[in-house]
């Protein structure tokens, strides 16, 4: 399949007109409309996702929105060094080539998928054939996993930050492979669900045969650091922090040192296994190292871990008794990740699906990035592109 990036001149404007455009990574070129692009061709928009429905695109296959490697356009054009308005074929000549790789790993790794849908991560749910809310038992549970379920994981510590004008935020993240099947060689719910009611200890809850669900209460002042505290953010009057949490989040908080009791317990009647990474991004080490590999392997993560909208129109969320879980382990596997390097000194502001993102001025950047490099992770960009590596 023939994959290009075209990158619109006016993409908030409600008349589109022309702009420049790349396929598979070839010579840029510039086209005048919308229909002039080739319809045997998967074109990635730089348009954003209100402007793509907008623009009566939602009902077409071959044209997509910015974010449908999840990351926007301008995020992987930060990535790899080349976002530059001032500089746009050679631009869309690169990210049209990330574009065309990561596809072509699609294909490779995933033969059949039909890539519809808004997003890579919705064409691999489809593709793994996974019906969350009609198989799930967790459907009569929805409130306590909603409470586990922690989107995004915040610094809550006030900090003396530097200010906006000479720091910007950075992205750091270890191989993004390696993450996705680290989280994912965790065992994930199954069966049916026991809701046992009262308390329980923190050793006969982890020592449960199969995946569960703690509904603890944790004293904020025993967390060793709050400024990363990765355990939710619901908190009372009193400093007090209600929140259900998974098996491996209730052993590493424990492990960390923090008090907590156990109120009532949500256990599984079995277990299975995550799906697994594909082989063609784990069996080859230069595949793996690949920032194409990247991107799929965090769509396919992405896919297993994100909330589900329910049918209709009610707008309301699913949440996934998988989803709840595996989001649990990759928290802690990243809040461990963002400890380092809070601990070394970088500020960090939040972390989650692998990355850790820190407040950093350009004279922090080089320290920075020695601290992340020793502990096994890298820089991906900046926020804004300011900050340029030697």
């Amino acid at each position: 399949m023939s994959v290009g990036v075209a990158y619109f001149d006016n993409p908030e404007s409600e008349s589109l007109t022309g702009g420049w455009y790349s396929i598979n990574g070839e010579e840029a070129k510039t086209f005048s409309d919308s229909a002039t692009l080739n319809p045997q061709v998967l074109w990635i928009t730089n348009l954003n996702f209100s402007d793509y429905f907008q623009n009566r695109f939602g009902g077409t296959n071959h044209i997509k929105n910015s974010s449908y490697f999840r990351m926007a356009l301008k995020v992987i054009g930060q990535d790899i060094g080349v976002y530059d308005d001032t500089m746009i074929p050679e631009m869309v000549e690169k990210l049209s080539g990330v574009c065309y790789r990561t596809i072509r790993l699609v294909s490779e790794s995933m033969p059949g998928m039909r890539l519809q849908g808004f997003s890579l991560y919705e064409a691999i749910y489809s593709w793994l054939g996974l019906d969350d809310i009609r198989m799930d038992s967790g459907a009569h549970y929805q409130r306590e996993l909603q409470s586990a379920f922690q989107e995004h994981s915040v610094v809550t510590a006030r900090r003396r930050y530097s200010s906006a004008n000479d720091s910007e935020i950075v992205r750091f993240v270890p191989n993004r492979v390696s993450h996705a099947g680290t989280v994912l060689s965790y065992p994930i719910p199954a069966g049916n669900i026991r809701y046992l009611p009262g308390p329980m200890s923190v050793d006969d809850f982890i020592r449960l045969d199969n995946p569960g669900f703690a509904e603890i209460v944790v004293d904020n002042n025993s967390a060793v650091n709050p400024g990363l505290l990765a355990f939710g953010a619901q908190y009372t009057s009193t400093g007090i922090m209600r929140e259900w949490s998974a098996q491996p989040e209730v052993y590493f908080m424990r492990e960390m040192g923090t008090k907590f009791t156990i109120s009532n317990v949500l256990t599984y009647t079995d277990q299975s296994k995550a799906p697994q990474l594909p082989d063609r991004l784990t069996s080859n080490s230069l595949v793996c190292n690949s920032y194409s590999a990247g991107v799929l392997a965090d769509n396919f993560l992405y896919a297993l871990l994100c909330k589900r909208r329910k049918p209709g129109k009610s707008g309301q969320s699913f949440f996934p008794s998988r989803s709840v879980y595996l989001r649990s382990v990759d928290r802690m596997i990243s809040y461990a990740m963002a400890n380092v390097l809070s601990g070394k000194g970088v500020q960090v502001t939040s972390y989650g699906l692998g990355v850790i993102n820190a407040r950093v001025t350009e004279e922090e950047l080089e320290d920075s990035i020695n601290i992340a490099a020793e502990c096994g992770f890298y820089m991906l960009s900046t926020s804004s592109g300011r900050f340029q590596r030697d």
